[in-house]
Order: C-alpha cells, then sequence, then structure tokens
C-alpha cells in the first residue's frame, strides 16, 4: 500500500519580534501625519505650491500610514523594518519643509517632534541616522521647488498649527513611557528567571546566598532566632545511573516541590547544589527545626515516584541554629555542612545537629592556644 502524503505542519503561529512595536507606533503616525498634513497644507496654500504637491501630500498624511504598517507586519523582522520606516519619516519631514520654503513654524515643529521621536525610541543612533535622512529628503525636494524660503507664517498657518503642537508631543511622551514600561517589566522578569532554578523551581544558589546573608543580618541585628538546613539526596548519583537522569530530575521536582510546601511564607527555600537543598527559617528555634526536618523525611517516605524497585529516596539533613558564637553568615553554613557531612557518615537518612556554641568555643580556644605559642616561640 502506498503510504498517504504527509499531513502539512500547522503555522507557526508565533508573532514575529518586534509586532508589538509596530503596531505601538500604527496609531500615533496615523495621527501625527493628519495633523501634520493640515499644518503643511495650510504652508502650501501659504506659497502657491503646484497641483502635484497636494497629492503627494495626501499620500503622505493618509497612504503612507497604511503602507509602513503593512510593510512591516509581512516583514521577517518587523522591529528593523520599523526603524526603517521611522528614517522615511525622517526623509519625508526633510522633503516637506523644503517644500514650504523653511516655514518657520511648521518647520520648528516638524524638526523638534521627529528628533524627540527618533531620539526616545533608537536613542543617539537613530537621532543622527534621522538628520541624514532628514538632507536626503531636502536635496530631493530642492529641485522641486526651487529653493525659496518663506521666512514668515502667516496667521492661518499658525492656528493650522495649533493641533500638531498640542496633540504630537502627547504621543511621543505615551511611546516613551509605554516602551519605558516593557523594558522594566522586561528587567524584571529576566531578574526572576536569574533568582529561580528552572529544574527544581526553587531560588538558584547565588540568590539564596544572598538571602543567607540577609537573614542573618536580620536575626543579629533584633536578637531573633534563625536555624538553617541543608538536606542531601542520599545516592543521588545511584539513582542517576540506575534509573536514568529523566528520573533525577523527576526527583529533583519532587523534592523541591515537597521543600516548598512543608515550609512557611517566610521561610526560603533553595537549590544549593545539583543534589543539595538550603531552607533558611527566620524564627524558628532549634527544636521546631527539628520537627520540620523530621516531617520533611515522614512526608518523603510516603511519596512514592516510581514503580521500579529499590526507588524509595531518602535525604540527610545538617541542622545549624544561629548563635552568637556565629562570626558571619559563611560560617554559619559551614556549621551546617558539617552537621550534613556527619549526617550521611552516620549512614545516611538521619537528622544531624552542630552543636555551634560548642565547637565555636572549642576552636576559639584552640586559636588562642596557637596564638599563644606563637608569641612565646618568639
Amino acid at each position: 500500500m502506498t503510504a498517504g502524503p504527509a499531513p502539512a505542519s500547522l503555522p507557526d503561529r508565533t508573532p514575529p519580534r518586534g509586532s508589538g512595536f509596530v503596531k505601538r507606533l500604527y496609531w500615533p503616525r496615523m495621527v501625527g501625519m493628519g495633523l501634520a498634513m493640515i499644518m503643511v497644507g495650510a504652508a502650501l496654500n501659504q506659497v502657491g505650491a503646484p497641483f502635484w504637491a497636494w497629492i503627494m501630500l495626501l499620500f503622505s498624511g493618509f497612504v503612507w500610514p497604511q503602507a509602513a504598517y503593512i510593510c512591516a507586519m509581512r516583514s521577517d523582522s518587523p522591529y528593523h523594518a520599523e526603524h526603517r520606516n521611522l528614517l522615511f519619516d525622517s526623509a519625508t519631514g526633510g522633503f516637506w519643509l523644503v517644500a514650504i520654503g523653511l516655514n518657520p513654524v511648521p518647520s520648528v515643529l516638524m524638526l523638534t517632534m521627529l528628533n524627540m521621536n527618533n531620539a526616545s525610541i533608537g536613542g543617539m543612533r537613530l537621532l543622527v541616522r534621522g538628520w541624514a535622512a532628514k538632507l536626503i529628503g531636502a536635496f530631493v525636494a530642492w529641485p522641486l521647488f526651487g529653493g525659496y524660503l518663506e521666512l514668515s507664517s502667516s496667521l492661518y498657518v499658525v492656528v493650522a498649527s495649533i493641533p500638531f503642537m498640542m496633540i504630537c508631543p502627547v504621543f511621543v511622551g505615551v511611546i516613551s513611557h509605554q516602551l519605558s514600561q516593557q523594558l522594566s517589566h522586561q528587567k524584571r522578569r529576566f531578574e526572576a528567571l536569574s533568582q529561580r532554578d528552572a529544574l527544581s523551581g526553587l531560588a538558584t544558589r547565588g540568590y539564596w546566598e544572598i538571602r543567607l546573608t540577609e537573614e542573618f543580618s536580620r536575626a543579629r541585628r533584633y536578637g531573633r532566632s534563625a536555624t538553617l538546613l541543608l538536606v542531601d539526596i542520599d545516592h543521588f548519583k545511584r539513582i542517576n545511573d540506575s534509573h536514568g537522569h529523566l528520573h533525577g530530575d523527576k526527583v529533583i521536582r519532587l523534592i523541591g516541590g515537597l521543600l516548598d510546601a512543608q515550609t512557611r511564607a517566610v521561610d526560603f527555600v533553595g537549590r544549593y547544589g545539583g543534589d543539595e537543598f538550603g531552607l533558611i527559617l527566620p524564627e524558628i528555634p532549634l527544636g521546631n527545626a527539628v520537627k520540620v526536618a523530621q516531617r520533611i523525611q515522614s512526608e518523603l517516605a510516603a511519596v512514592s515516584v516510581s514503580e521500579k524497585p529499590g526507588s524509595s529516596i531518602t535525604v540527610s539533613i545538617g541542622i545549624a541554629e544561629l548563635s552568637s558564637q556565629v562570626l558571619n553568615s559563611r560560617e554559619w553554613m559551614n556549621y551546617a555542612d558539617r552537621a550534613l557531612y556527619r549526617a550521611k557518615s552516620n549512614g545516611r537518612n538521619c537528622i544531624c545537629v552542630a552543636d555551634v556554641d560548642r565547637v565555636a568555643t572549642t576552636a576559639r580556644r584552640a586559636t588562642g592556644r596557637q596564638a599563644s605559642r606563637a608569641a612565646t616561640s618568639a
């Protein structure tokens, strides 16, 4: 039997990059060109422009905004196409400056708005390129209109310029505000992505360490209690080797969700390493922190992540309560890490608590004895 033709793939419906930018500029261009047409038309009437100039003006005011939108939306890169449209806007402005003989009021307004528009959207680069486009437009218009000058604006030219002068700056301000809001939103989004581990859904190590330092400073400043837990998945390498990395990823997601569910809103949980997690428990004394650790182990024991034999998951937990003997967040972390190491050395699937005060006192005494011996020998 002959196989039928392969089904056609579905079209990609994802809008291309920059399509929103094009849509955002559509109405400002429509309104701006329409108001400019009224202003330039009054100036053309003042100098008695030929009939074909009015046809070109109608094209600029009505046809060009539509053509710019359609061409940009159909482009493979709407963002870059819209930048080209902005340059054509500038070239059109240069053309009409010469056409009206540099009539002062409309000329100043057009130059100001075109420069504001280019600078607010594309910065200094688009501003400079916009000036080049204006010069090109002016050179095209010069032989067509004879290069005359009309250095006075009649009353009806001034009146015709008022709508452009009052409305167009508002559109430029709105566009600038929208762009700044979009950049702010993207910045917050990127910051959130950089702070969140993609696999576990918890905080990344770097962000978690920042929060650890902040909590250490806060607890020390206000004399509050705080406890640190380090959780390590037992034999995680064996899990990956025996059941595959996809199963290992499933275990990471499972434990990340479980740790997040077993903590309060004020607690902070992060993925500290490949198979290691950290929990910062503000205003939780040591006894309550041990209960949290026991609850985590109990909840995990009741969860099945695979039907394969030997796929049960256990964790080892090291706990360190913040003490006055702890000098900084790094030292606090080291105490919890030592307790975790003891839990793994004791056969895993257990909880060990760091005796922070005893260890710190012993370390201070040892340091003092070494200093004394060094002074005596000297």
